[in-house]
């Protein structure tokens, strides 16, 4: 495994980096959640779990992500390009969508759509995929939009996956203010590998609301990076943040930034944690190619506008650490998981049903889709095998939270997440007035 690591860094890292380039806790997470399916399925304990050969798969996914991600030809998404916007959870405001019924049906596969959803900031589409002839692994595509009949302009789509299995939803982030009503031409031409032209007309009407938009250019540094807040818009699904990150060349080689990375908090004036939609909101990696780049963190909705918000910032500094917490299945409930001094998953109801098993639970503490991580460890004898859950989940606060993993449940069953230990580093902290809109 080491060997196979250290020629791919000999391929692409500079000698210089090398001693700073660490597979962190956070990597390691992402990289999981991007799988975004369990280690194994069905004939559970018949397989055996290669640590070994996932660990390199997982180092060398993670080490080319990051650095893909970070280089300055990835600004943008591409219209059909899968990346992390799949991460991107839906928000629970189903009274925001408009029903829809329109069907095509092209080589054997039918395309339904069934909702759609524009409030100024951004316009989700879901839909339904069904073949007629093979089960489809997945219903997600590439897209083309059109706005009233013309080239669209100002926006980007990526795919994300749906709630239930065969649907999906196009996410169109919107850049500059599109009218209250207009007409989305949306082209799907291809379902998970299977090309096509399912072809729809869509009448757009925005929801009822205030857009709120803000410009603040605000900043931080320390050490090699910068974060510029470029734009934040307040919207009935999301808040958005726009942000650009400037990364200079390292002269601290023992930076705190360089080893762990900036994990970043959204707080209201009382406190308040603002939850991300997504992984973990807005992070920095400690090291990224030399230059700026932009990006985009979603947060939940502000229910009130206050006059600012602050972004505080956070250093793991068991990041480069993969200390575990594990609880098994058969002790007495709730089952607390203390992750630090600050927060704990607790479960309150185990459910076994039919090769599943779903976990109801809850999170305390800040940062708290930071700390949504669990999985599920068998053990028996010197036998052990990781399952992720197939579906990761936005954590709702104040709801009933539900994570299901397709495994048949058994007495060598555990609940596992990582411990952290957050540390405050409040020279990278921004606070963002929401006094003056664009």
């Amino acid at each position: 495994m080491t060997n196979k690591l250290s020629d791919l860094k000999e391929i692409i890292i500079e000698e210089d980096v090398k001693p700073h380039l660490v597979f962190t806790n956070e990597d390691r997470e992402k990289v999981l959640k991007s799988v975004h399916k369990t280690i194994s399925k069905r004939n559970h304990y018949k397989q055996r779990f290669n640590v070994q050969f996932v660990m390199v798969i997982s180092l060398t996914a993670t080490l080319l992500f990051l650095l893909v991600m970070s280089s300055p030809w990835n600004t943008e998404l591409t219209p059909t390009t899968k990346s992390n916007i799949e991460d991107l959870n839906k928000i629970d405001q189903s009274s925001l969508f408009t029903n829809l019924n329109q069907s095509v049906e092209q080589n054997g596969i039918k395309v339904t759509l069934d909702k759609v959803m524009y409030d100024g900031s951004r316009i989700l589409v879901g839909y339904t995929a069904k073949s007629t002839t093979n089960k489809l692994d997945s219903a997600l595509g590439s897209y083309r939009v059109t706005i009233n009949g013309k080239k669209a302009e100002g926006l980007n789509l990526g795919p994300l996956g749906g709630e239930k299995e065969g649907s999906a939803i196009v996410h169109i982030e919107l850049y500059k203010p599109f009218p209250d009503q207009f007409d989305l031409g949306l082209q799907i031409n291809q379902i998970d590998n299977h090309k096509g032209n399912w072809n729809f007309t869509i009448p757009i009407n925005k929801v009822e609301g205030d857009l709120y938009r803000f410009q603040p250019g605000v900043a931080a540094s320390e050490d090699h990076i910068k974060l510029l807040i470029k734009e934040l818009i307040v919207s009935e699904s999301a808040t958005k943040i726009r942000f650009e990150t400037e990364y200079t060349p390292i002269d601290n080689r023992n930076s705190l930034l360089l080893k762990y990375g900036v994990i970043y908090e959204l707080v209201d004036p009382n406190g308040n944690e603002i939850i991300p939609l997504g992984n973990d909101g807005l992070t920095l990696h400690g090291f990224s190619f030399e230059g700026k780049h932009s990006s985009t963190a979603w947060y939940y909705p502000l229910k009130e506008l206050p006059e600012y918000v602050t972004l505080k910032a956070y250093i793991n500094t068991l990041a480069d650490k993969n200390v575990q917490i594990k609880k098994s299945l058969n002790e007495s409930l709730p089952i607390e998981l203390k992750q630090d001094n600050k927060g704990k998953i607790i479960v309150s109801k185990i459910e076994k049903k039919n090769n599943e098993v779903w976990i109801h639970y809850k999170i305390e503490g800040n940062l708290k889709q930071k700390r949504n991580n669990i999985m599920l460890k068998y053990e028996k004898n010197n036998e052990e095998q990781y399952f992720q859950p197939n579906n990761y989940p936005n954590y709702k606060a104040g709801k009933e939270n539900v994570i299901k993993f397709d495994v048949k449940y058994s007495n060598n069953l555990f609940i596992v997440t990582n411990k952290i230990e957050l540390k405050e580093f409040e020279n990278m902290n921004i606070k963002i007035p929401l006094t003056d809109q664009k």
